[in-house]
């Protein structure tokens, strides 16, 4: 018993729900169901009636709409021995266990959406003849047991994922004819089991990864007459003439690695098509290719070869030679093959041509050569030529003869000037001529022609379009866009035109079109092409064309509503409307929401000043483009009734409201499901939750808006989706675990700017393609998930602005292709190198870790590996390109010259490193000298030491340079003065000491840039530089008398040993208490002892205390609490012991505050600011207890009072600073002051 549907009387069926089941569910004796081109897609396959189908022999299913996994159980049905599923899509699914009772002899999936490995038991198919698995998501390596198949006649896995090498195990495969593994991930050396193939007459393996010399024998295999290894890794020679089989008709080798070819006879009788394209072959063409007896078709093109050895015996038809490296002449020999009718030698470096009369050619492309001067006549005395090109070369004249027979001449993108020659137009057989980019600047038409096609297009004609182009009576298309065309055109010149189909006068901005009256006899136009040409209103000519198929308006002045008249231009023909960048308000009256062109495919409405609802294009539009205009109101559920529609753009509106639910079914019908593909929805006003689109759409563009609620799962179903943007909406709840990770095809996640929380999901499975995920700016916690390094492909990693709290990922790498990586404002912690487990991020152009807690210090070689920063940016600037190419615009947020920028499209020229505000300390590594093409370095805030490295001054393109907030002494290294792209310095609130260096950009920063450097000097800031003092000066001065009736507003004192010895080395004395103004007191990293003075109390005014790195010892005073102005306290001194006081919880606008590694012991006090404080701020005291929970340590150092001493407070000895250490030069006006 059998049951087909196919091919229903030539007419498409359509079964609706359960129409299927009730045939089939009582047909338990059915055999044969064919049911190809029925469309089952209302709904899923009726699975329980199709497993009792247990007598049938065959299923066609081909081309039926199928959607969701097909039952596994249905390949084991007990008797099948013939299953076909071609062309279902969406269709997804993998192989079961087979077993070795199964009859199965024909198995067929083709461009669906099955996937996952071949089983190991498929060689239990012992009476499997054909296996055709094609187009789909197959992955893994081939099991070998599929050579156990010994009735296999045809094996086709092309164009899947498969990969490693296929198996070499010598099997029983006798009756296997046709092998195709093309298009696949196989590598390694081809298998040598292939030549245990008796009957095999087809093997294509190109498109994989094979590699190695081509040394396995071909020569076993006796039937082979096809052959194709090209597009592989393949190097060495071309293969020893007996590897090949003597009936070999075929072999493509193009686009490997091959050097060289045998000057001997080939041998090979019965070749007749011979591809060495793209390899590395170079010198002379052998003579031994032209002498294989049955070669017709001959492409040498992609290589080097610089000469020929040709044989006038040879029977070539078609010789490619392009894109070589042949110089001068072209021997004349190359024309005498006496067969020859095509010959193609373009890109080249041809001068001159040596040309036989008794050529043969039919079609000559010289196009892209080094031609000058006047073109030969002898081109046009070969008696056959049909086709000659010339384009791309530098021809200044022509040698035309009257008697050439050329059907097609293109001479585009020469050097011609002047008026176009009348000679053209009296060649009696030419029917096209391309004179595209020239500088032609008018034409003389003095007789008729058989001219059918004349582009003009890019050259020089001006002033008004020639009457005389009416001569050319039988011309169908006519171009003449981008020239200097001007005046008013009157469309009557066209009327004795009868046959002009096609015109095209796009991109002369002079031009405008003068009212024709409704009577003209104008021809009826099928493609007209009116874009940029200073059109102020629709044409009235338009209002009696009813053939148009192609209209273009784009890119005017047309103004206004759209006339009523013009909804019935060609209503029955017009297929493609193009009407973006203009000042369109609306329709002057419309009958319909829909619109009323009947077989319109194309419409561009985008960048005009649409007011009012969107309207809906006709049923048949496949493109539907009305971005960026006013539109406001809903989107009308009539969309979903877009069976055709493919792509849907209107993004930047005001539409709101809810997408409506039938979205997911859009187009759907009992013709077809649907086939959009391509959804923008940016920048409106939509809310409501996420719908989930049908199952087709590859690109989800719906950021800029206010949807909310959660993800819907079904998400994860969309197994052709490759973009989904979301960003920037108000979506909550967990990210599925099931998204990003559901199919091999996503490439790009963006769902920054919600509101999710929950872990990070778990992304890329096996074969991952995605480039970008963007999860910043949400509420997620956790940490990263290690599935991350299967992201091969990825190559920009976005996470700011999280809760995530986690260790510094050092596998991440290893991800080869990561261009971005932005992990700003979350709560990592922990160091940032590892002697073993970090080796440089190679490929990283944006590195941004701010924000953080991240700890520890860098080695001098930190950044030794980062290639991709170290070649200067300068070679590729003259091609700008874009991280994710044309693909997706990618957008980051970073600081670049102290301020937030947002990077809306990323160039690859762009490098920066973001490591502010972390707790990194030691110095910074003077390998970052290497990064040559650093465009913005900011390491603010943190806590390096040590001196600015001079090798900054290597970074030749750096534009920002924040150093700030750090405890960075020395001089500023005079290397800086040779940044000179350099718009942004920050070294403010440092050590640095000694002159600021003059010249080059430094000039132009102001005094902000460094101050608080107590020992800077020089312009910009105030302070000049003085003679150094010798150390005797101070050893005369006592601290007492030093101290004493003065009245001191900041005392800093270090790193100069016999400076105050009282100070340096010994306690502090008593006496500071007197300095009852002083607003900071910084005497960290000295030799100090002893205990803190308790009269510090008198300290009233003191903001800023720092005792750290010194000896003190004994107890914290409990006095320190009445310092109720105090920001800054750093008592970071190994000895301190005891409690810390309770009365410190009155410094209520403490913002630093740092015990760690004393010796104290007891509770930590609660409340007030100590609320603030992680447990890092007391780490290193065992005695302590009752640590605050963990916090990012995000606050900077307040910064000190500081203010410049004024020449009226210093004649009086009320001092505004002192700074004691960090260089002499800048006490000398104090000292030699009264």
């Amino acid at each position: 018993m059998s049951f087909d549907l196919s091919d229903w009387h030539g007419d498409k069926l359509y079964l609706r729900e359960g129409e299927l089941e009730r045939l089939i569910q009582n047909m338990t004796n059915l055999r044969l169901l064919y049911l190809d081109s029925v469309d089952l897609s209302s709904s899923p396959l009726p699975t329980q009636s199709m497993e009792n189908l247990s007598f049938s022999t065959h299923l066609s299913l081909s081309k039926c709409y199928l959607y969701g996994e097909f039952p596994q159980n249905i390949f084991q049905l007990a008797n099948i021995q013939s299953i076909d599923l071609s062309m279902n899509h969406d269709l997804t699914g993998s192989l079961p266990e087979f077993n070795s009772s199964s009859n199965l002899k024909s198995l067929v999936i083709f461009s669906t959406s099955f996937s996952g490995k071949l089983p190991d038991s498929i060689g239990n198919l012992k009476s499997l003849n054909v296996l055709r698995l094609i187009d789909s998501l197959f992955t893994g390596t081939v099991p070998s047991s599929l050579w156990n198949l010994s009735e296999l006649a045809e094996l086709d896995l092309s164009f899947n994922h498969f990969k490693g090498q296929f198996p070499s195990t010598p099997g029983n495969l006798p009756k296997l004819t046709s092998l195709d593994l093309s298009s696949n991930e196989f590598g390694g050396e081809l298998p040598s089991s292939i030549k245990t193939l008796p009957q095999l007459q087809y093997l294509k393996l190109g498109m994989n990864k094979f590699g190695g010399q081509i040394s396995t024998s071909f020569g076993n295999l006796t039937q082979l007459t096809y052959l194709d290894l090209s597009y592989n890794l393949f190097h060495g020679n071309f293969p020893n003439p007996k590897a090949f089989p003597y009936l070999i008709e075929e072999i493509h080798l193009g686009y490997n690695n091959l050097t060289s070819i045998p000057s001997y006879n080939l041998n090979l009788s019965f070749l007749v098509s011979l591809d060495l394209s793209n390899n590395l072959f170079t010198g002379v063409i052998p003579s031994s290719l032209f002498t294989i007896p049955s070669l017709e078709d001959l492409s040498l093109d992609d290589n080097q070869f610089t000469d020929l050895g040709i044989s006038n015996s040879s029977k070539l038809d078609i010789l490619s030679l392009s894109n070589n490296l042949f110089t001068g002449v072209i021997p004349s020999s190359l024309f005498a093959i006496p067969s020859l009718r095509y010959l193609y030698l373009d890109h080249n470096q041809i001068t001159d041509l040596g040309i036989s009369n008794s050529s043969k050619l039919d079609t000559l492309s010289l196009s892209n050569n080094l031609f000058t001067g006047v073109i030969p006549s002898s081109l046009f005395a070969i008696p056959a030529l049909r086709y000659l090109s010339l384009d791309d070369n530098q021809f200044t004249d022509l040698g035309i003869s009257n008697s050439s027979k050329l059907d097609i001449l293109s001479l585009s993108n020469n050097l011609f000037t002047g008026v176009i020659p009348s000679s053209f137009f009296a060649m009696p057989s030419l029917v096209s001529l391309y004179l595209d980019d020239n500088q032609f600047t008018d034409l003389d038409i003095s007789n008729s022609s058989q001219l059918e096609s004349l582009s003009l297009n890019g050259n020089r004609l001006s002033r008004l379009i020639p009457r005389s182009i009416s001569k050319l009576k039988k011309l169908r298309e006519l171009s003449l866009g981008s020239n200097n065309l001007s005046g008013r055109v009157d469309f009557g010149i066209f009327s004795e035109l009868t046959d002009l189909k096609s015109l095209n006068l796009s991109y002369n901005s002079h031009l405008s079109i003068a009212k024709t009256s409704m009577d003209s006899n104008l021809p009826q136009f099928h493609h007209l092409d009116l874009s940029l040409c200073n059109i102020s209103e629709f044409p009235n000519f338009l209002r009696t064309q009813d053939e148009l198929e192609y209209l273009d308006l784009s890119s005017n002045r047309i103004g206004g509503p759209i006339p009523k008249w013009f909804l019935s231009v060609s209503i029955e023909t017009l297929q493609y409307l193009y009407l973006s960048y203009n000042f369109i308000s609306g329709w002057e009256e419309i009958q319909s929401l829909i619109l009323p062109w009947k077989v319109l495919e194309e419409l561009d409405l985008r960048s005009n000043s649409l007011q009012g609802p969107l309207v809906v294009p006709p049923m048949s539009t496949l493109y539907f483009a009305i971005s960026n205009n006013s539109l406001v109101g809903r989107i009308d559920p009539l969309f979903c009734k877009l069976r055709n529609l493919r792509i849907l753009i209107a993004s930047n509106n005001r539409l709101d409201g809810t997408i409506p639910l039938c979205f997911h079914n859009i187009g759907n019908s009992e013709e077809a499901p649907s086939v959009l593909r391509y959804l923008d929805l940016r920048s409106n006003m939509l809310q409501g939750p996420l719908v989930v689109p049908p199952m087709s759409i590859t690109f989800i563009f719906i950021s800029n808006n206010s949807f909310g609620g959660g993800i819907d799962p079904m998400f994860c179903k969309l197994r052709n989706l490759e973009i989904l943007d979301a960003s920037n909406n108000l979506l909550n709840g967990t990210i599925p675990q099931c998204l990003g990770s559901f199919n091999s095809s996503l490439k790009v996640l963006n769902l920054q700017g919600n509101n999710f929380h929950g872990n990070m999901p778990h992304t890329c499975g096996d074969g991952s393609q995605l480039l970008t995920l963007d999860l910043s700016h949400n509420y997620l916690q956790g940490k990263i998930p290690q599935s991350l390094i299967r992201c091969q492909e990825l190559q920009v990693l976005n996470l700011g602005h999280n809760n995530m709290s986690d260790k510094f990922p050092f596998w991440l790498p290893n991800l080869p292709k990561l261009q971005v990586l932005i992990l700003s404002s979350n709560r990592f912690y922990g160091p940032i190198w590892h002697p073993r487990n970090f080796t440089g991020f190679v490929n990283s152009r944006i590195i941004d870790l701010s924000f953080n807690d991240f700890t520890g210090s860098l080695p001098s070689n930190y950044f030794k590996n980062w290639t991709s920063m170290m070649e200067s940016s300068k070679k590729n600037k003259s091609e700008l390109k874009y991280i994710g190419g044309n693909y997706y615009r990618d957008s980051v947020t970073l600081m670049n010259k102290g301020q937030e920028m947002k990077l809306i499209k990323i160039l690859t020229i762009f490098v920066a490193i973001d490591l502010s505000n972390n707790r990194l300390h030691g110095e910074i590594p003077t390998t970052i000298g290497d990064l040559q093409s650093l465009i913005v370095l900011n390491l603010s805030s943190n806590c390096f030491t040590g001196a600015i490295p001079s090798s900054l001054g290597n970074l030749r393109e750096l534009e920002s340079l924040d150093l700030s907030n750090n405890k960075l002494s020395g001089v500023i290294p005079q290397q800086l003065i040779s940044l000179t792209f350099l718009g942004y310095l920050n070294l403010s609130v440092n050590h640095l000491t000694g002159p600021v260096p003059q010249g080059g950009q430094i000039w132009v920063f102001p005094s902000s840039s460094f101050e608080r450097n107590w020992g800077l000097c020089g312009i910009p800031l105030s302070q000049k530089c003085g003679t150094t003092l010798t150390t005797s000066h101070f050893d005369k001065i006592s601290s007492d008398s030093l101290l004493s009736g003065l009245t001191w507003k900041v005392v800093a004192m270090g790193y100069v040993c016999g400076l105050i010895i009282g100070l340096v080395a010994g306690a502090i004395p008593s006496s500071l208490g007197h300095l009852i103004e002083l607003e900071s007191l910084d005497l960290y990293d000295n030799k100090l002892s002893g205990t803190i003075p308790q009269q510090l109390v008198n300290l009233t005014f003191l903001a800023y205390l720092n005792f750290s790195q010194n000896q003190l010892t004994g107890l914290i005073p409990s006095s320190l609490g009445k310092l109720s102005d105090l920001e800054l306290l750093d008592l970071f001194s190994y000895k301190l012991s005891g409690e810390i006081p309770q009365q410190l919880i009155n410094l209520t606008f403490l913002e630093y505050l740092n015990f760690s590694k004393d010796q104290l012991m007891g509770p930590i006090p609660l409340g007030s600011q100590f609320g603030i404080f992680s447990n890092s701020y007391f780490e290193g005291n065992r005695g302590l207890s009752n640590f605050p929970l963990s916090k990012n340590c995000r606050t900077i150092l307040p910064t000190p009072y500081y203010e410049e001493m004024s020449d009226s407070e210093s004649s009086g000895f009320i001092w505004k600073f002192v700074v004691i250490g960090y260089g002499f030069g800048l006490i000398i006006g104090l000292m030699m002051g009264r």
